[in-house]
């Protein structure tokens, strides 16, 4: 930690009697750095669950199909925000090696927002009906000529009921 060994100067250079209090000070540093650290790893955890179910919610119910690219973005995105996370955890903590924990916590930060922007970006060509993707054209040209098929078949229906209306009055042709 970087005030930790300013901590432990003092503890060396001070007398008997405020040792106690200097060690309740480095052990609430430590224990608030901690619980910030966990807050923080806790949070970007359950907003990555709640991205990781609306995007595979999105591609089955509205895309109807996985998206690899997508997923292999994004994934990567979550896992480098989680490896930064881990990393100044450990160092900082398990090792006591003074980390810069503010550096790390916002890389990883900017990592997690980079997949959010990604992702509502997506969210939006895809509704928006703009994503250059090759199944959405497909599905397009088979709308277009299924539209096409009912034109005509109504044109017909159309048709046929006029032609029926317009000749009430003509006598019907007798055979002999």
């Amino acid at each position: 930690m970087p005030n930790l060994s300013i901590y432990l100067s003092i503890y060396n250079n001070n007398n008997n009697n405020n040792n106690n209090n200097i060690e309740y000070a480095i052990l609430y540093q430590l224990n608030f750095e901690r619980i910030s650290i966990t807050i923080v790893f806790v949070n970007i955890s359950f907003a990555s669950m709640v991205y990781i179910y609306l995007s595979i919610y999105l591609s089955i119910y509205c895309l109807k199909k996985v998206l690899l690219l997508f997923y292999f973005v994004s994934i990567l995105l979550i896992f480098g925000s989680y490896l930064s996370i881990y990393l100044s955890i450990y160092l900082s903590i398990y090792l006591s090696i003074s980390v810069d924990l503010s550096f790390s916590l916002s890389i990883s930060l900017c990592l997690y927002i980079a997949n959010c922007f990604y992702v509502y970006h997506f969210i939006y060509l895809s509704i928006s009906g703009d994503l250059p993707l090759s199944f959405l054209r497909k599905q397009k040209n088979k709308k277009k000529e299924i539209d096409k098929q009912t034109s005509s078949f109504r044109c017909c229906i159309l048709s046929s009921i006029y032609y029926g209306a317009t000749n009430k009055n003509r006598t019907r042709y007798q055979p002999d």
